[in-house]
């Protein structure tokens, strides 16, 4: 196979950026990108509100926090992924 065609800085382009200028389409990478800013910012954010709740001292704040955490502490990884 002829990979001088098929490793153009066109493909890679389109791969990592996609046709983002022309058609609206993000690339994988900015796709990647995207997501991961959105999880960490999401995560931190529920994090926070969690902790709020969770040193708080009123019952009905704490209680729901600590169920959600117990439940997440509880089930295993694998299964959170799949």
């Amino acid at each position: 196979m002829n990979w001088e065609r098929v490793w153009t800085a066109a493909n890679w382009e389109r791969l990592l950026v996609g046709d983002l200028f022309n058609t609206g389409q993000p690339g994988g990478l900015l796709i990647t990108l995207a997501i991961g800013v959105g999880s960490i910012l999401l995560g931190t954010l529920i994090g926070a509100v969690l902790g709020v709740m969770r040193s708080s001292e009123r019952r009905w704040l704490w209680v729901p926090a600590i169920l959600y955490i117990q439940t997440f502490r509880n089930v295993p990884l694998l299964i959170l992924v799949f």
